[in-house]
């Protein structure tokens, strides 16, 4: 999986809560595929955080969509170029891990290779077009093409 960013510590824990994770579909869109929090010791923890921080984006990857629940609001996002080696149980109908465990640090893929096909390419995606997630916009993604533009946020009046 594409590391695309993070979540803080809780508690005791140190250097992250989770990394959160994402793949490029057939059709070239990084799709969000979650986060995994555990497989970690305290050791692993503190060395990921400071790959991360070196590769800290004040945004979330241009174009990456999700389906489902919104993201977290405290997630940090990184440039996506990190990759690591994810076991899991499943994949939910949105395209997201479940019961996924980190096992470490692939040196030999790059991002662009971390492809599969979307759990369910019926479901509707939304593009992230903030930095915490404040809003979202519903958009349609073509079946067998990349958008070649962002769809602008819709503003509220408050």
């Amino acid at each position: 999986m594409i590391v695309v960013g993070w979540t803080p510590p809780a508690g005791s824990r140190v250097g992250l809560g989770a990394l959160h994770l994402a793949y490029y579909d057939p059709a070239g869109l990084l799709q969000y595929a979650g986060g995994v929090g555990t497989g970690f010791n305290d050791r692993e923890l503190v060395r990921v955080r400071k790959l991360l921080d070196a590769i800290a984006s004040p945004t979330p990857p241009a174009g990456m969509v999700y389906a489902g629940d919104p993201i977290d609001s405290a997630m940090h996002w990184v440039n996506p170029v990190l990759i690591a080696e994810i076991k899991y149980a499943a994949w939910t109908g949105y395209g997201r891990i479940r019961h996924s465990v980190y096992l470490g640090k692939r040196e030999d893929k790059s991002a662009d290779q971390v492809i599969r096909p979307l759990a369910d390419p019926e479901t509707k995606r939304k593009v992230f077009a903030s930095h915490r997630m404040a809003e979202s916009v519903d958009v349609e993604i073509p079946k067998r093409m990349r958008p070649k533009f962002a769809v602008p946020p819709v503003r509220r009046k408050l």
